[in-house]
């Protein structure tokens, strides 16, 4: 791919880019101050539009490549990713929203006051502990649902453990896992 990048004002070739950690599903209005409020929502969108172009054609490793509901993967509700779940035979825990005349309640994912179990995935590995059936079954779902970084959370770490959330933008403190996604980015050339 050719092409160049902007940096605080320093221009770039595409080529210098190793890979993309992806770390926001959108551009908000918000955090466009320069631009003139009633120009905001128009710039966002169009941010957005050539953001999910651009990361898509990118001929380097992307974490995770953008769909049109998202930067960083298939930006779904709770309720689908409970779905691909129960799809790919993990337990799942219900989700309920209600729906009224006044209004609907936001998306969200159901409380879980019990044991909490995480596995991230990032591409074939696995980071957590647990049964090795259940970590087939977490690879499954993060290659079903196109992510490559995910993050999951179940209430215990057997084949029978309920899922209980996703989360594509999973959190980068732990050192080994950090030092995986720059290596899966760079082409293993990395270190922290």
């Amino acid at each position: 791919m050719e092409g160049c990048f902007v940096i605080g004002g320093h221009v770039h070739d595409v080529r210098e880019i190793d890979g993309v950690l992806v770390r926001s599903p959108t551009i908000l209005e918000s955090e466009l101050g320069s631009i003139t409020l009633s120009d905001r929502s128009y710039v966002a969108a169009e941010m957005n539009a050539f953001l999910v172009y651009w990361l898509s054609v990118l001929d380097r490793p992307v974490l995770n490549r953008p769909t049109p509901r998202s930067l960083g993967g298939p930006g779904w509700y709770p309720e689908q990713w409970v779905h691909c779940a129960a799809a790919v035979g993990l337990q799942t825990a219900p989700i309920t929203r209600a729906v009224t005349a006044a209004g609907w309640d936001k998306a969200s994912w159901g409380l879980h006051a019990g044991p909490i179990v995480e596995l991230t995935i990032l591409g074939e590995r696995c980071f957590g502990d647990a049964e090795p059936a259940l970590v087939r079954k977490a690879r499954q779902l993060a290659k079903v649902s196109g992510v490559d970084l995910v993050s999951f959370r179940f209430d215990g770490r057997t084949a029978t453990s309920r899922f209980l959330m996703a989360d594509p933008f999973p959190s980068l403190d732990d050192e080994p896992i950090a030092l995986a996604v720059l290596g899966y980015l760079t082409g293993s050339r990395a270190t922290l």
